[in-house]
């Protein structure tokens, strides 16, 4: 398992869910994946996550995806206001000029 989660865990909502063998399992609310936190495989000592901590695990994962989408939101806005700042630079585009394939 990775110690990040599939799928740009940043941007997509978490829950938890209980395996058949007693694990606790992260699955992703958008694409269905799961994800089993690095301190939780097979082999590695299980520490047990009380619930309070696997609230406060879900509570920061939906602050991180809250904040990727407010970046992303920000990016997206910048990007517009240079479009709008070349278009007014350059000016609006010139109507088209008759050419001779063009009928008068």
């Amino acid at each position: 398992m990775s110690d990040t989660p599939p799928c740009n865990g940043a941007t997509h909502r978490w829950s938890a869910t209980s395996g058949s063998d007693d694990s606790t399992r992260l699955v992703c609310e958008r694409c269905a994946q799961s994800w089993l936190p690095p301190r939780l495989e097979p082999g590695r000592q299980r520490v047990p996550i009380e619930p309070e901590e696997l609230a406060q695990l879900t509570s920061t994962l939906e602050a991180i995806t809250e904040e990727a989408a407010l970046a992303r939101s920000i990016e997206e806005n910048r990007r517009r206001s240079e479009v709008m700042a070349e278009s007014q630079r350059f000016g609006p585009p010139s109507p088209r000029s008759n050419t001779a394939d063009d009928p008068p």
